[in-house]
């Protein structure tokens, strides 16, 4: 009887203990959950206050483009902002950048380049702004290296914008203002942004100098070009279209004859009784 006595009441602790247990978790769990809702509320409260201020400053900066507009000064528009904080660097794209040939005569009229904005991943991005584009001959002397340099203010520099399968930037063309000595050149390109800043880059560009046209050179170039036979042109060759003769005054030979043993073609209306053809 006692040891009955005594395991009943072990077993009403140990239930009393359980029940304590699972009162003292729910507590727990609903302490937890009170403290989670009361950092939600905070952090949407905080929210709602970045919100409202995010609002007041975009009322102040239309305010001053407009007042800026007015003015009479260039206001740059809120896509334009977005790039002009994207951009990170320019680059020279090599695949489309070299010397260009206008004058049908050996050698490069001048120098083409496609300069590309480009944000921090590398992705172009299409940034106004100026731009300063100079070309180097190195192989010259200290005073006569600058062999080109142009200046594009920004609303020229926007009609440079091309897209292309290959390649999307602004391309521009630089005459020679003194010949290049050498094939090996210098490009330097900076790009001025709106907001002041300056991205610089220089890159190796290999061009073919008009000086480099010798006689061979020439007559190679001249050998690759497909012939005229123009025969208005006054610089047809002798020999295209007209036989050279030997001597002056000799007499053209005869038109050359077919040969006399060539097989006779014997067609439909030759054959006889004797010589048609007969399947087997």
């Amino acid at each position: 009887m006692q040891r009955q006595t005594r395991m009943s009441a072990a077993l009403c602790l140990a239930g009393l203990l359980a029940g304590c247990r699972g009162v003292s978790d729910r507590e727990m769990l609903e302490s937890k959950l009170r403290q989670q809702e009361d950092q939600l509320a905070e952090v949407s409260s905080q929210l709602q206050l970045a919100q409202s201020e995010l609002a007041a400053t975009q009322r102040t900066a239309d305010a001053l483009r407009r007042q800026l507009a007015d003015r009479g000064r260039d206001v740059l528009a809120i896509e334009q902002e977005a790039v002009l904080h994207r951009a990170a660097e320019i680059r020279v794209q090599s695949w489309l950048s070299g010397g260009f040939e206008r004058d049908g005569q050996p050698g490069d009229d001048g120098l083409r380049a496609l300069v590309v904005p480009v944000d921090a991943s590398g992705d172009t991005v299409k940034l106004s702004g100026a731009i300063d584009i100079e070309l180097f001959d190195l192989s010259r002397s200290a005073t006569e290296q600058l062999i080109a340099h142009r200046q594009f203010p920004p609303d020229q520099v926007a009609a440079l914008w091309h897209r292309g399968m290959i390649g999307t930037g602004y391309l521009i063309e630089l005459a020679w203002d003194r010949t290049p000595a050498k094939p090996e050149l210098t490009l330097h390109v900076k790009l001025t942004a709106p907001d002041g800043r300056e991205f610089h880059t220089t890159q190796p560009i290999k061009v073919l100098p008009p000086e480099s046209n010798s006689e061979a050179g020439g007559a190679s170039r001249s050998a690759n070009r497909p012939v005229s036979f123009d025969t208005n042109a006054t610089n047809v060759p002798s020999n295209v279209g007209r036989r050279l003769d030997k001597s002056p005054g000799s007499a053209p030979s005869p038109a050359k004859q077919p040969p006399t043993d060539k097989p006779v073609l014997h067609t439909s209306d030759r054959f006889t009784e004797e010589t048609i053809p007969r399947l087997r």
